[in-house]
């Protein structure tokens, strides 16, 4: 990576997140999303949910696979905590009070669904209970949901032996119950618990044990633990002139105060409001970068240390800012240790014009990336980012120097610092109660007192995984899906570890047919807007419960082509071998589909399907040519599984499509092109041409 000096032409404007990637310079533009509908299956304008309750929804999207995903977002986080899974998300309600939910499509931020959801106190009351002095046992929590439970001697504690109640504030009574649904040891004497409920700050748990001794109790107040929160923010003002900012200090609670403010600039003046905006209003004189530190108190003693970095400019003045990295190495399996990741450029200043370059630093190690993107049809911008990728691990110092556009003496400088730090990998195995590996299954590792970022890894077929961190103690959590029970474990971690974890309430399927056929595809059977399952395949593995799902997809069954379909309803209550029967309708396929051009007429989403016998192993080229409409195609294999996908890639900026694929000698694919239309009677016809890449 040799590009000391290159140049890179961009205008910035405010930071977005990037896909970690090492080049020099590399722009991406994103067509025009395809996403015309976005349904929440079951939630109404107006939801009520009682408190500690949970709701799962489900989100439709009519649109390309691609462009499915899509973003939750909670009013008050400190009324409900929002987790979202795949094509589902849970809401988790903490406290009465009434929110709003947004969920938003990340390809077309048009398509959303908003809905109120009114959080009600629990029915049960049960008597307030005086907590009691003792040595028996102590309890300290672990963030949210986990806690960990410390005896003087080994004891054979089970989940339902453990009674939870809860009250919102200390001088509040105790009016709520809350489970334990998760419980380990490794001593007997230290376990670890997961509620069904989440903790907020401010909040008491009662713990106590009857069957031990009804005396005996221990009261715990979430303040007490998790008293302290940090907050960063980097923005940007306009010196020599009066200009104004506001930042969102995130809390649980109302302000009550600022207890001080540091490194305020000359000039500038401060509020705060009990719905958390820190506003900084006035003139800065000079160009700069300037830090303000504000510590901020609410009305439950929380702390709250806000960082604010400035970067202030002019016209005729620029600065420069750069977000300070930590990273680490760690090895992936294949003896190659490395880390990468990016850190946005802020300026302010001059034309909005610049050009960026790396001034001083390792270029085998840094770079300057630039990407372009679309965000509707009129609208282009450009950030700029300094990138990393090493394996050294040390400090690293890099320094950027941006340039006006117009004018070059027009110059401002910034710092880089990059810490790799070594890592150390945790792994292990993911099993069901009968010993049956799970694929699929997610690890997570979370430090909620230290605030590191959480790693996770993945289960494969075997059901091992891997994940790498840094030194410290960890929240590790085995979890398969939202109905399964999960396993929680809190380590320190100091070494590299292992792992292992059992899982109830999930159990293998085995899934066969008179004609044999491979289940590329499972789908939930609803009949009003089906959408993609969470598992492939004829082997997965479910939870517990009533399962309803079809499977669709296409086939060869002795040289011809087939669509099939077969329903999978049943009740899951052990691992199983379940025989389905398949509904078989024979495709025409498009004739003489070899080397060389082919009409497609009448094109709609149900396409025309045609087969291809390659005469050699190699690579080969796919491009469409239609006037109109949105054409795609994909390649499946002999058995409907899908290998390649071709859309939206031509050089024109249209939506023909030009896609390769290597292919085996001797081997039949299906090949299927079709085209993305909005009304039944819409068709489009064009030409793909086929031909040997080089």
């Amino acid at each position: 990576m040799k590009h000391l000096k290159k140049i890179i032409s961009m205008t910035l404007v405010a930071a977005m997140a990037l896909t970690m990637v090492m080049t020099t310079n590399v722009t991406t533009t994103f067509a025009k999303s395809k996403v015309s509908s976005l349904k929440v299956v079951g939630a109404k304008k107006n939801v009520t949910m009682k408190v500690g309750a949970k709701k799962t929804y489900k989100v439709k999207i009519k649109a390309s696979k691609k462009n499915k995903s899509f973003s939750v977002k909670s009013s008050k986080k400190s009324i409900v905590a929002v987790k979202k899974k795949g094509t589902k998300f849970t809401l988790t309600a903490k406290k009465a009070g009434k929110y709003k939910i947004t969920v938003k499509s990340k390809k077309n931020k048009k398509k959303k669904y908003v809905f109120t959801v009114t959080v009600k106190k629990q029915d049960v009351k049960p008597d307030d209970v005086k907590p009691v002095e003792n040595k028996l046992f102590t309890v300290k929590s672990w963030g949210g949901k986990n806690f960990e439970i410390v005896f003087d001697h080994e004891v054979d504690l089970t989940a339902d032996m453990i009674n939870i109640m809860r009250k919102s504030s200390k001088d509040a009574k105790y009016l709520a119950t809350d489970k334990v649904v998760n419980l380990s040891t490794d001593d007997k004497k230290t376990y670890v618990i997961e509620t069904d409920y989440i903790y907020d700050i401010g909040e008491y748990a009662l713990f106590s044990i009857p069957t031990l001794d009804k005396e005996y109790t221990f009261e715990l107040c979430m303040s007490e633990v998790n008293k302290y929160h940090d907050e960063r923010h980097i923005v940007k003002m306009t010196s020599g002139k009066k200009d104004s900012i506001e930042v969102y200090v995130y809390q649980e609670n109302k302000a009550s105060k600022i207890n001080k403010i540091e490194g305020l600039p000359s000039g500038l003046e401060y509020s705060y409001d009990t719905d958390g905006e820190l506003e900084l209003k006035g003139k800065i004189e000079k160009s700069g970068v300037y830090t303000v530190k504000a510590e901020i108190e609410d009305e439950e003693s929380k702390i709250i240390n806000c960082e604010i970095i400035i970067v202030a400019g002019n016209e005729n003045e620029m600065a420069a800012y750069v977000d300070s990295q930590e990273d680490f190495a760690y090895n992936d399996g294949d003896d190659s240790l490395e880390c990468e990741g990016s850190s946005y450029i802020y300026v302010a200043g001059g034309c909005g014009e610049y050009n960026v370059s790396l001034a001083e630093g390792d270029d085998e190690i840094f770079g300057i990336y630039s990407n372009t993107y679309e965000e509707d049809e009129d609208v282009m911008a450009t950030d700029a980012y300094i990138e990393y990728e090493t394996n050294k691990i040390g400090t690293h110092k890099a320094k950027v120097l941006v340039e006006d556009a117009d004018d070059a003496s027009l110059k401002a400088e910034a710092e880089y610092t990059l810490v790799v730090k070594p890592a150390l990998k945790v792994s292990g195995t993911v099993k069901t109660n009968s010993g049956k590996a799970i694929q699929g299954a997610e690890v997570y590792l979370n430090n909620p007192v230290e605030s590191k970022f959480s790693k996770y890894g993945v289960t494969d077929e075997n059901g091992r995984y891997v994940a790498f961190v840094e030194e410290g103690s960890y929240n590790i959590e085995a979890s398969f899906d939202y109905s399964a029970s999960k396993s929680v474990m809190k380590k320190n971690i100091t070494k590299d570890s292992t792992f292992d974890f059992v899982i109830d309430n999930v159990y293998e399927v085995i899934v066969t047919s008179d004609e044999n056929i491979t289940f590329n595809t499972w789908l939930y059977n609803d009949e009003e807007d089906m959408d993609y399952a969470d598992f492939t395949g004829n082997r997965f593995f479910l939870t517990a419960g009533k399962c309803n799902y079809i499977a669709k997809g296409i086939t060869l069954i002795d040289g011809k082509l087939y669509k099939y379909q077969a329903v999978l309803n049943t009740e899951i209550t052990a691992d199983c071998t379940i025989k389905v029967d398949v509904d078989l309708e024979e495709v025409e396929t498009v004739d003489g589909f070899g080397l060389g051009v082919n009409a497609f007429a009448n094109l709609d989403r149900d396409g025309q399907f045609a087969l291809f016998t390659p005469s050699k192993t190699g690579k080969y080229n796919f491009k469409s040519d239609f006037e109109e409409g949105d054409p795609a195609m994909r390649v499946y294999s002999a058995d409907g599984k899908e290998i390649m996908r071709a859309d939206d890639t031509d050089d024109e900026g249209g939506y023909n499509f030009d896609g390769t694929v290597e292919l085996e000698k001797g081997k039949t694919y299906i090949v299927s092109v079709y085209a993305y239309t909005y009304e039944e009677s819409e068709y489009v016809s064009g030409t793909v041409t086929l031909s040997e890449a080089e």
